[in-house]
């Protein structure tokens, strides 16, 4: 339905939905507009993979992605082990200003996400090899707003862990709140 009209939609909530990359790729390109995404990992932890890293792997801006590849042991997720569907360095979302997290410990992926959509122009100045790099690409929006809720057992380490390293962009001028949920 979102495919077959375009979508004004500004606020997206997305609670413990098990999406392939594919159909989540497809959701994202349907609701370009977007400027608040909140996303809750369920409380009880499941067998399957998370869908809330594959929400996070697949809203790193494209320039970052290939610059950063070290995952700090944790989990990569596979986008691309279902069909794929191609962005072509297409920045998804690429309206958001405000994400909302209730998760459990990936604090790599977290952070290149961050660092990513934090003044991604610069990010893509930096990276341009040639003139004409990434015109044609819509840029990201700065990411004004994080707000960090911790689950599970971890979550007093996470918070520490990760205030220590949002620190900077928030001494930057972004508004960071991390809390254990």
């Amino acid at each position: 339905m979102l495919e077959r009209s375009p979508s004004r939609l500004t606020h997206l909530s997305m609670h413990f939905i098990p999406l392939t990359s594919n159909e989540l790729l497809r959701l994202f390109l349907c609701v370009p507009l977007v400027t608040t995404l909140e996303v809750e990992e369920p409380k009880e932890k499941y067998t399957s993979e998370s869908d809330v890293s594959l929400v996070l792997k697949s809203l790193v801006a494209s320039c970052s992605s290939d610059c950063m590849e070290d995952h700090g042991g944790e989990a990569e997720v596979d986008m691309d082990n279902d069909e794929e569907a191609p962005t072509n360095g297409q920045c998804l979302l690429p309206c958001l200003k405000d994400l909302r997290l209730v998760i459990r410990p990936c604090t790599t992926i977290l952070l290149e996400l961050v660092r990513s959509r934090w003044r991604p122009s610069l990010l893509i100045a930096e990276s341009s090899s040639g003139i004409g790099d990434n015109i044609a690409n819509e840029v990201c929006v700065c990411l004004q707003k994080i707000s960090i809720r911790c689950l599970g057992e971890d979550g007093e380490g996470m918070l520490e862990d990760l205030q220590e390293r949002l620190k900077e962009f928030k001494q930057d001028g972004m508004s960071v709140e991390v809390s254990l949920s």
